[in-house]
């Protein structure tokens, strides 16, 4: 079945992440994709959301200065 060119980046993208992860970060990968294709759908939403709650705290760990403080 072909891919469309507008899924085919981020699956690739994907793909060549999980290829470069060492082996206990792959292991780690594919137990946390087993347990998300046999969530239910509420589960699923709820491991979404944690999951996005952990990128926007990596993302403020970063960055950690607001507009705010760029006015001090």
């Amino acid at each position: 079945m072909p891919v469309s060119n507008s899924n085919q980046n981020p699956v690739h993208a994907a793909l060549l992440n999980f290829a470069k992860l060492g082996e206990p970060g792959r292991d780690k990968f594919i137990s946390r994709m087993n347990e998300f294709l046999l969530a239910s759908p509420k589960r699923r939403k709820s491991m979404q959301s944690h999951w996005a709650g952990e990128q926007r705290e990596t993302a403020a760990s970063l960055h950690p200065f607001n507009d705010e403080d760029a006015q001090d």
